[in-house]
């Protein structure tokens, strides 16, 4: 939920404290790809889009897709091996991440 460039931050610390053989699990909403009526008007979850709006206008944080995800773990030397959604009513998934030790 931070901005982009506080997330690097902590990813990229989290990596360099990591062993090569380690793993993060990050609990965390995950943003369809794309909205549609069963997203933006699904009654039994909030509206991730609003969230996400309010998140960058109160704390200029933000959620993101699973390639947003992706794209800034692999700029901390990280890779999104997996993204499992979580209960329903949690609205969240768990990103499964690991060291990229290619990069």
């Amino acid at each position: 939920n931070w901005d982009d460039e506080r997330a690097w931050t902590i990813l990229r610390r989290v990596r360099a404290a990591m062993p090569d053989h380690g793993r993060l699990l990050i609990a965390e909403p995950v943003l369809p790809d794309t909205a549609d009526a069963d997203t933006i008007n699904h009654a039994a979850l909030e509206n991730p889009y609003l969230t996400d709006l309010h998140m960058l206008v109160t704390i200029g944080g933000r959620q993101r897709t699973r390639a947003e995800s992706t794209a800034l773990c692999a700029r901390a030397g990280l890779r999104v091996t997996e993204v499992v959604p979580l209960a329903q009513e949690l609205n969240a998934s768990l990103i499964e991440v690991v060291p990229d030790t290619v990069a």
